[in-house]
């Protein structure tokens, strides 16, 4: 399935269900690169507030990013490791590079961050 079905077949799923999708939201993934190299995905979920959340993974880590609308993102980062700390970082989507690497992707984050918290792995 490409990434435009399984955005049409969420906007159905939700007109299904009574629910909204948040079209900012689909507007900013659109805009951010799809593949990570050396990691699956995107896979592509809906929330119940209407929000796109797309899950990228690897053999060290996994990314969850929801997208809010406006050019802003939420970056859950949660390593494999269990002694190892993951992080929830609110960015700005701005200027990303196409197929980053996971090093390439954080730091590209971490230079657009709004805000930043660690969390336990």
């Amino acid at each position: 399935m490409t990434i435009s079905e399984r955005i049409a077949e969420l906007r159905a799923y939700a007109r299904q269900d009574g629910e909204e999708c948040n079209e900012g939201s689909i507007k900013d993934f659109l805009a951010f690169p799809f593949y990570i190299a050396g990691m699956e995905g995107p896979y592509l979920f809906l929330l119940d507030n209407g929000d796109l959340r797309a899950l990228w993974k690897s053999a060290r880590s996994k990314f969850a990013v929801e997208f809010l609308g406006g050019g802003k993102a939420r970056l859950v980062a949660l390593p494999m490791g269990a002694s190892e700390r993951g992080m929830i970082i609110v960015f700005r989507i701005i200027e990303f590079p196409d197929n980053p690497s996971e090093e390439e992707f954080l730091t590209c984050v971490k230079e657009h961050e709004a805000e930043e918290m660690a969390v336990s792995g």
